[in-house]
C-alpha cells in the first residue's frame, strides 16, 4: 500500500516541526512521522470531555476506593489554613502527587460546620480542582474510613 506524503503545509503547522532529535531523519521519513503524530488519535472514538462540564469520579473507582481495592498515596490536611494558603497548599501538592505518579490522593478540607459561610474551603478546593483539568482527572468525596463529606479523593493524571 502506498504512502501518502502530507503537503508541506501539515508539517510546517505541527508543534513537533521544530522537534529535536528530528534533525537527524531524512526529510521523507520527517514528514512521515510528522504527518503521523498529527493525525494520532489516542483512543477512537472517545470524545474529550466537555470543558463546561466538571470531571465526575467514574462509580467504579468510588467503589474500589470504599472497599479498599484502590488506595491514596499521599494526604493533604488543610484544616486550619485560610482559603488562599489552603488553595496554594492544594496546587502545590498536586502538582508534586502529578510529579511523583501518584494515581489517588486525598484532600482532606472539612465539613466548614465552624465557619459561618458554610465549606470555604472544600468550595475552594473544588474550584481549583476544576481548573487544573491537566492534573486531575476526576474528584468525588471520599469514603467514610478517608474522612468522608470533609475530604476529597483527587484521581490524577499520570
Amino acid at each position: 500500500m502506498p504512502r501518502r506524503r502530507p503537503d508541506q503545509d501539515d508539517v510546517t503547522d505541527s508543534p513537533f516541526a521544530t522537534a529535536e532529535g528530528l534533525s537527524s531523519v531524512s526529510g521523507g521519513e520527517r514528514d512521515e512521522f510528522l504527518a503521523a503524530v498529527a493525525a494520532f488519535d489516542p483512543v477512537p472514538g472517545e470524545k474529550a470531555p466537555a470543558g463546561d462540564a466538571p470531571p465526575v469520579a467514574r462509580p467504579r473507582r468510588t467503589r474500589q476506593l470504599a472497599r479498599g481495592a484502590l488506595r491514596p498515596a499521599a494526604t493533604l490536611d488543610l484544616h486550619g489554613l485560610t482559603r488562599d494558603e489552603a488553595v496554594a497548599r492544594a496546587r502545590t501538592f498536586l502538582a508534586g502527587a502529578v510529579r511523583q505518579g501518584w494515581p489517588l490522593v486525598v484532600i482532606v478540607t472539612g465539613k466548614g460546620l465552624h465557619s459561618q459561610e458554610g465549606p470555604v474551603l472544600r468550595r475552594a478546593v473544588e474550584t481549583l480542582l476544576g481548573n487544573s483539568r491537566d492534573l486531575v482527572l476526576e474528584w468525588a468525596a471520599a469514603p467514610r474510613h478517608l474522612g468522608g463529606a470533609g475530604a476529597l479523593a483527587v484521581f490524577l493524571r499520570v
